[in-house]
């Protein structure tokens, strides 16, 4: 499971490199409405120029649909419940 807290309301998950680097079809990873979805393909993965390891999925939308999701070591995934929040990830409170 990704290390999720859950910060004035809103479930908020911040992946660490194990997290990016084991994510593989079938694990929940969270969708751009802040649910937990299973992953139905990871179609790129690397390091940045930072060195944090990222990846990038799809996770299921129904029966046939599929919404594209990113996860990068340390970095707050930017859900709409959180967004809208915080407006953007670099102002989410210290974890």
């Amino acid at each position: 499971m990704m290390n999720q807290r859950e910060i004035d309301g809103v479930l908020v998950t911040r992946p660490t490199r194990a997290d990016v680097e084991s994510l593989s079809v079938g694990d929940l990873a969270p969708d751009v409405f802040g649910r937990m979805a299973p992953v139905s393909e990871v179609f790129a993965r690397g390091d940045d120029i930072n060195g944090r390891a990222y990846a990038c999925y799809y996770t299921r939308f129904g029966e046939r649909g599929g919404i594209s999701g990113s996860i990068k070591e340390g970095e707050p995934v930017g859900t709409v419940p959180a967004t809208s929040k915080w407006h953007t990830t670099t102002n989410y409170p210290n974890w």
